[in-house]
């Protein structure tokens, strides 16, 4: 694209500071995208890293951060801080360093956590299993069979006594 281009129209991104104050004036920003994966036909949230130019150096990590696209300062640096949109409860900071950045802010960007993404599979799978029941109870009445939940057949099958072996009177030996 051309640079004038760029000035006029430029890409704004929202994203977590995922490292700061290890290069001077550079920060890393983790940018998070919904994508459906081609396998599993599932949403899943996918992350991108850019290296973006903090002239002031105002930064730190886990901060929410708006980032616009700018002229090309190193190879891979072609982003520079537009503005900060929350800064990071340095408390909450100290209390995660061990998480990723995306962690303590995800619910700033809207993002999915894992707890209700699980949530809305637990209920993806109780409605594929509702449908699945739903679909084998009419296959049965089509062929005029009832159907019982398996709760229920187990108890007659345990009340009814076992069937006694009928005798076979033994075969005589040849003669």
């Amino acid at each position: 694209m051309h640079p004038s281009f760029v000035a006029q129209f430029p890409l704004l991104l929202r994203g977590v500071v995922s490292k700061a104050k290890v290069m001077q004036k550079t920060v890393t920003v983790t940018v998070p995208r919904r994508a459906i994966d081609r396998l599993t036909k599932k949403e899943v949230i996918q992350h991108t890293k850019y290296l973006v130019h903090d002239e002031k150096e105002v930064c730190n990590t886990h901060d929410v951060v708006r980032i616009a696209s700018s002229r090309r300062y190193s190879k891979r640096k072609t982003f520079e801080l537009d503005r900060i949109e929350h800064k990071a409860d340095r408390a909450v900071v100290a209390e995660s360093v061990s998480r990723p950045a995306m962690s303590y802010a995800g619910w700033k960007l809207g993002e999915v956590t894992n707890r209700d993404l699980s949530a809305s599979m637990r209920r993806a799978k109780q409605e594929r299993e509702a449908d699945r029941r739903a679909r084998f109870r009419a296959k049965l009445e089509a062929q005029g069979m009832e159907w019982r939940p398996r709760s229920e057949a187990a108890v007659e099958q345990q009340a009814r006594p076992p069937e006694q072996p009928t005798e076979t009177p033994a075969a005589a030996p040849p003669s």
